[in-house]
């Protein structure tokens, strides 16, 4: 039997797998519709898919609007949005996303159409200048007014869970895991250790350490998935330090089991700055390596790198180059231990009964 009825996910395209939430409801909901945007540095269709029963009975792409501008992007797809809760979505569904600007005039669609908001905060920018300061106008307003709140990370949920006063629900729920490959130890030892980087190429992202890493490491290769406003830049850092050979640039990917399945680590060299947004927000990355079976080398910055030193699942480092490569050679001498901590993990962030205790304010 299905757990949930009428489910509407919206989030954007590059983490629309994030913590195999759609997975989830695919599988656990009667009715599901999925809406993805782009952010503006490709122009690439918004879309929407339809579930039902777990399986796809419908995809749409809106190609009205084919710019690059912000926010002539941000209205359309909110024309988009508002057409699949009229004409796709069915009444009294559950409208789960991340994004607030679509919760503008919910309780229009909350009256005609008797659909259900529930926000679930997973950005904080520490800059309050425009446009972030609307972004955050924004956050407020709806975290105080709607009936369902959640957050995705602990510092999100210490900065915003104070500030709301009423509503009939509010949670942390931070992304689950499920085990997608299984990995064991590399019997060539003298084999290039294979790094790999999955996410939106931008600052403070520690790609740039890495590079000087690569500088003087003739046994590593990074393979970089993924697209951004800064790919560009980095595709130039990397001949300008010499290392162009040494990095592989495979661009945004929708089947991402082939290139982790042949990744010895993942990293996460988020730098551990005020204005760094990655020290708010979920590592989502972290969790898509772990995933994979892929130890992983991270930095203090986020919360969740308490979690990797304390299950042995892989190190947390000082952002620096010696830091690093003591880091790849740790784990490489050592991969069967580091793979048992990846697999406690694993197991103590089961994404289904995860979501089963945390999404059961919405089920049937």
């Amino acid at each position: 039997m299905r757990k949930y009825k009428n489910i509407v996910f919206c989030t954007a395209d590059p983490t629309k797998n994030a913590g195999n939430i759609k997975k989830y409801f695919i599988e656990n909901a009667s009715n599901l519709v999925a809406f993805h945007f782009f952010p503006n540095f490709t122009t690439e269709n918004t879309y929407y898919e339809k579930f039902q029963n777990g399986k796809k009975t419908d995809r749409k792409e809106f190609k009205f609007y084919k710019g690059r501008n912000r926010y002539l992007k941000i209205i359309f797809d909110y024309i988009y949005f508002a057409f699949v809760l009229f004409f796709v979505a069915e009444n009294k569904s559950y409208i789960l996303l991340n994004a607030p600007i679509f919760c503008i005039f919910n309780e229009f669609f909350s009256i005609i159409k008797l659909h259900r908001y529930v926000l679930w905060i997973g950005d904080y920018y520490p800059s309050h200048k425009f446009p972030m300061g609307l972004y955050h106008a924004m956050v407020n307003y709806f975290n105080k007014n709607l009936d369902y709140v959640l957050y995705l990370s602990p510092p999100i949920e210490r900065i915003y869970s104070r500030k709301r006063a009423g509503g009939k629900y509010k949670d942390l729920v931070w992304l689950g895991i499920m085990k997608e490959y299984s990995r064991s130890k590399r019997l060539v030892k003298d084999k290039i250790t294979k790094v790999g980087f999955i996410g939106m190429i931008r600052n403070q992202q520690g790609l740039d350490l890495f590079f000087k890493y690569l500088t003087s490491a003739d046994n590593c290769h990074l393979d970089v998935v993924g697209d951004g406003y800064l790919l560009e830049h980095y595709k130039k850092l990397s001949k300008k330090l010499g290392v162009q050979n040494k990095v592989t640039f495979l661009g945004r990917q929708d089947d991402i089991s082939q290139i982790f399945s042949k990744w010895d680590i993942g990293i996460a060299l988020y730098e551990n700055k005020k204005d760094n947004l990655s020290k708010y927000c979920e590592p989502t990355k972290i969790k898509d390596y772990l995933s994979f079976s892929l130890p992983v080398i991270t930095t203090k910055t986020t919360y969740f790198s308490k979690e990797i030193s304390a299950s042995c699942a892989g190190i947390v480092i000082e952002e620096d180059i010696t830091s690093l490569s003591n880091a790849i050679n740790e784990i490489m001498e050592h991969y069967n231990q580091y793979l048992e901590g990846v697999n406690k993990l694993i197991t103590k962030y089961d994404y289904n009964k995860l979501y089963d205790i945390k999404f059961s304010f919405m089920s049937i």
